[in-house]
């Protein structure tokens, strides 16, 4: 599915479809439950990848946005160069969009006594806990997530290679404790899941690194 919000293309795959779906598991198995989410996932993903679109467009860069499998990305197609401030900016701007309207939905929701609808109830606690909640998860400090992201810009801007390589190295600590947290505490399978995909991806990250890297100059011996 393709279209354009503005100047700006969004491609959303079948796999996007799928995933969000099967994340009701366990969920009260009706149509209307089912619809609900993933209209609220698909409107909340838009609008958080919207946050990085406008931001990027704000510094000269032409944003196209993907939603897929793993969530949503947003990549440019053209423009300058950033600065590390601009880039970290473009960075939370997804997770600033849905904790503000997830914060505003929680602020109003708690103030009407009695939604005019059970169905009406359950978007607006979803759409609460998908925009509150998946934005403060997002500012996490593990790379490939919006807070990572901005914590390896900060340390590549100043330490280069080995600021990334800390940045992946800090992100697998991360996951291994958000993970064993998450399961222990809540018995939740679904962030250990993703951050063992995450822990994965920084390591084959740190292995690009390595491959990329030149070597290490032996040390001339004495007397040569």
């Amino acid at each position: 599915m393709n279209f354009r919000i503005g100047s700006i293309p969004v491609r959303i795959h079948a796999t996007f479809f799928i995933t969000t779906a099967f994340l009701t598991l366990g969920a009260t198995p009706t149509l209307p439950n089912l619809l609900s989410w993933i209209g609220v996932v698909l409107v909340s993903v838009i609008l958080h990848e919207l946050g990085h679109a406008f931001m990027g467009k704000a510094f000269g860069l032409a944003p196209e946005i993907d939603l897929h499998g793993m969530g949503g990305t947003t990549s440019w197609s053209s423009g300058r160069r950033l600065t590390t401030a601009q880039s970290i900016a473009v960075s939370l701007a997804g997770p600033a969009v849905g904790i503000t309207l997830g914060g505003a939905l929680w602020l109003a929701s708690s103030t009407v006594a009695h939604p005019p609808s059970e169905l009406v109830e359950l978007v607006i606690r979803r759409a609460i806990f998908v925009n509150l909640w998946w934005g403060l998860f997002n500012l996490v400090p593990m790379f490939p997530l919006d807070g990572g992201n901005a914590v390896r810009t900060a340390l590549v801007a100043a330490f280069e290679v080995p600021g990334a390589r800390a940045a992946h190295v800090g992100s697998m600590i991360v996951a291994a404790l958000l993970a064993l947290a998450a399961w222990v505490v809540f018995r939740d399978w679904w962030v250990p899941l993703l951050c063992v995909m995450f822990g994965a991806q920084n390591w084959r990250a740190l292995q690009a690194l390595r491959a990329v890297e030149p070597p290490t100059p032996r040390p001339t011996p004495y007397g040569v």
